[in-house]
Order: structure tokens, then C-alpha cells, then sequence
């Protein structure tokens, strides 16, 4: 486990950032664990488009990451539904 570094809301997803460089997303009814990418540098923030097609997170360095989520992440960020990770 490792230390949370931020935390994001969005519908029915909690998206957190850790010292361990990992971005993960939760289903917060369920706790299921959605999706995680790992990336080069402690992530600082993180945040998800209105839209649910991004997510934007902060390392340490001072960069900004912009992910662009698949289709079907960002199909099941716009629903809410409960889904197979993609």
C-alpha cells in the first residue's frame, strides 16, 4: 500500500493518485477496481474531463500527463453503468 497522494470524484468513480506512481480507478459503490496505469513520477493530482475522454494527472516533476481514455472507458465514465473494465 502506498501513501494517496489525491483524490477525484466523478459520477459514480473515485479516481486516486499514490506515491507509488500509479493512477487507479475505483468504482466507489463497489470498490471494484476499474482501471490503474502506472506512470514515470509520483502523481501529485489527477483529474477527469467533464466529458470522461481524459484524464489529467500532475507528477512531482511539474508535468501534466493527459490520458485519453478508450472508448469504452469513456462510455462507462459518461453512463455510470457497472461494465467490464475495459
Amino acid at each position: 500500500t502506498s501513501t494517496i497522494e489525491s483524490v477525484t470524484i466523478h459520477e459514480h468513480f473515485v479516481l486516486s493518485s499514490s506515491a507509488d506512481r500509479t493512477l487507479i480507478l475505483w468504482n466507489w459503490k463497489t470498490g471494484e477496481q476499474i482501471f490503474s496505469i502506472e506512470l514515470e513520477a509520483v502523481i501529485n493530482t489527477c483529474e477527469i474531463s467533464v466529458d470522461g475522454g481524459t484524464i489529467i494527472a500532475g507528477d512531482e516533476g511539474g508535468n501534466v500527463h493527459f490520458l485519453r481514455c478508450s472508448p469504452a472507458l469513456q462510455r462507462l465514465l459518461q453512463s455510470g453503468e457497472k461494465a467490464t473494465p475495459p
